[in-house]
């Protein structure tokens, strides 16, 4: 953590007309750090399944240098994004940055979540905005084809049907 982190600390105001007129606090307080943003992903976007080049992207300051990632989805439990705790380490105040190169994971939904957590203080976390995790549909057929006057799709029929390909891994 920074030096100022977590010490005891007091605040001075100084007039800028008159550097005369000053005062300090009488009480000390404690700076703690904080995390305060996820930019990416951002709220409402969505990322594919099985994309490789997501980066999630955040926002921290006080001396955080060791962040636990995580990410859920709906009602599941928290999973660790970081595959071992070395990818935990090396962050500095202001903007950090972990590439999801494993993939993103095979979860379809639109209520998923990323977690920082302080390794070295659990007390200290931030979850981020809700984002949606979508299978990528390449292709769309429908039968009988669309396009075509003579082919008219009725509402009781049950010949109609609509196919497509999920290319998620």
């Amino acid at each position: 953590e920074s030096a100022i982190a977590n010490s005891l600390v007091r605040l001075k105001v100084v007039s800028t007309l008159n550097a005369d007129i000053a005062t300090t606090t009488q009480d000390s307080f404690n700076v703690k750090p904080a995390f305060n943003t996820v930019t990416a992903p951002a709220s409402a976007e969505t990322w594919y399944v099985g994309e490789t080049t997501r980066v999630v992207t955040w926002d921290q300051a006080g001396g955080i240098t060791n962040v636990q990632l995580q990410y859920k989805c709906g009602a599941d439990a928290y999973a660790n994004l970081a595959a071992d705790a070395a990818n935990h380490a090396g962050h500095v105040d202001g903007t950090n940055t972990y590439s999801w190169t494993a993939g993103i994971p095979d979860k379809k939904a639109n209520d998923c979540y990323i977690k920082l957590t302080d390794v070295n203080n659990t007390a200290h976390t931030f979850t981020s905005a809700a984002f949606t995790i979508a299978p990528r549909i390449t292709s769309v057929a429908m039968f009988p084809a669309g396009g075509d006057p003579a082919n008219v799709w009725r509402a009781d029929a049950t010949s109609q049907r609509v196919d497509w390909t999920d290319t998620s891994p």
